[in-house]
């Protein structure tokens, strides 16, 4: 989100409070996808869930790194939005639910504490590499034009994280909690 309110403020020239009202459509797919998605953990297994959530997440990466300068509220932030919110909600049940699942009941105070910290820490440090990239491509421009490359190129790198993330949950997550 946080590139999408840069692209918004500072290329399209959305006030703050408009950028953060063309974010509500991709708040409210999160929900869904983070509601819809123990409805199909039991009918696709958690580890397929979730990758299914990160290929949903990278087609809207991969969509909003399309993005121009003159740019569409429709096609250049709400769509591929929700998109990439919807596969973002779609990947944290089911992957809450597999790294919880081997736990003691004890212990599942301490996991839930550790996937708390370690998406926070993960967060904090992916906003970091990607604000390097993008400030790297943009270099001392501030023009639209070299802006939108920048936070372009994010996107792209997000897709292709994305997609390596698929490949990883199907090489090394179980089918399912249980492991079978």
């Amino acid at each position: 989100w946080y590139f999408m309110t840069l692209y918004a403020q500072n290329v399209l020239g959305y006030s703050p409070l408009e950028a953060g009202l063309a974010l509500v459509p991709s708040s409210l797919a999160v929900l869904l996808g983070s509601k819809s998605a123990p409805r199909f953990m039991p009918l696709l297994g958690a580890r397929n869930v979730a990758a299914l959530g990160a290929v949903i997440a990278a087609a809207g990466f991969g969509w909003q790194s399309a993005m121009t300068p003159q740019g569409n509220y429709l096609t250049e932030i709400m769509f591929p939005g929700i998109l990439m919110m919807l596969g973002a909600g779609l990947m944290a049940t089911p992957l809450a639910a597999l790294a919880t699942s081997g736990a003691a009941p004890g212990e599942a105070g301490l996991v839930s504490g550790l996937i708390n910290t370690s998406r926070t820490m993960g967060g904090s440090l992916g906003l970091a590499v990607m604000s390097t990239i993008a400030a790297a491509r943009t270099g001392t421009s501030g023009t639209p034009a070299a802006l939108t490359e920048g936070y372009a190129l994010v996107f792209r790198v997000g897709a292709v994280v994305l997609v390596a993330g698929v490949a990883l949950m199907l090489a090394w997550l179980p089918r399912s909690p249980s492991g079978r």
